[in-house]
């Protein structure tokens, strides 16, 4: 639902064109696209993206996020808690540790 304007349109319509309901928040405001062509709200988009990488509605992954040592160092002792163990380096296939980063909303591009 847009919000209607305060004057008229130039084509005589009366909504903005610019305003739309945000899907979170529900208030009209000027949206921002995802590059999936989903809309949100900058304000509901900041604080999404505080906490998550992904599109609100089709959770496709709308902002590079470059892990840390740590999360790295976390995922290869999940895909290979032995290696810890017998002190040798993870033996981790690239394209399985690029599938467990982008179910955590985490983009590794991986070549």
């Amino acid at each position: 639902m847009q919000c209607q304007a305060n004057s008229k349109t130039r084509n005589g319509g009366e909504f903005c064109g610019v305003h739309k309901e945000c899907p979170i928040c529900y208030d009209n405001k000027r949206v921002i696209s995802f590059p999936c062509g989903h809309e949100i709200c900058r304000e509901c988009a900041d604080k999404w993206l505080e906490k998550n990488a992904t599109c609100h509605m089709c959770r496709k992954v709308v902002k590079e996020y470059t892990p840390s040592f740590v999360e790295l160092a976390l995922m290869a002792l999940y895909l290979d808690p032995d290696a810890a163990i017998e002190g040798r380096s993870p033996d981790i296939n690239p394209v399985v540790l690029a599938v467990l980063a982008h179910g955590l909303g985490m983009n590794l591009n991986i070549h």
